[in-house]
């Protein structure tokens, strides 16, 4: 499922949310460059966890946006909770 915000006819912001063993996951929050810090993928954010109450984010430092400690401060943020996995 996606959810997207269009800006001037542009794609501003997404979030791509993808089901996986029984969990709802986000597979990946991406927000144009020049439309960063105007809280668009806050708002998608919340729009996601109010639709998948169980959403997870596995945070990865991919190299393209905020590094490890910048993703796990912003979900915080957010609500999100740190966990483990086995």
């Amino acid at each position: 499922m996606k959810l997207k915000i269009i800006h001037n006819g542009k794609l501003a912001s997404e979030i791509t949310i993808i089901q996986c063993n029984g969990d709802y996951e986000i597979k990946y929050i991406r927000t144009a460059t020049d439309q960063r810090g105007k809280g668009y993928a806050s708002k998608l954010l919340e729009k996601a966890k109010a639709k998948f109450p169980s959403l997870v984010a596995l945070l990865d430092d991919d190299g393209t946006g905020l590094n490890y400690e910048q993703m796990e401060a912003w979900y915080k943020r957010h609500g999100f909770k740190k966990r483990r996995y086995n």
